[in-house]
């Protein structure tokens, strides 16, 4: 089978660090804009709402 092949499995091991890694740099993207959706959504001028915001993407990876 093809799934007993090492190869294989350090394929899959490096297919899912590199969808990790993309998650991980999207979620992270959100902070480092903040300054500029601040100036486009006048909601997100509290850091309250922003947590909120913060915590909805952040948190969807528990579920």
């Amino acid at each position: 089978m093809i799934t007993d092949n090492p190869k294989y499995k350090w394929m899959v091991v490096g297919l899912l660090w590199f969808v990790g890694l993309l998650n991980y740099l999207d979620r992270q993207m959100l902070s480092t804009m903040r300054p500029a959706m601040q100036i486009d959504i006048e909601e997100l001028q509290s850091a309250e709402t922003f947590g909120i915001l913060m915590s909805i993407f952040c948190g969807s990876m528990d579920s």
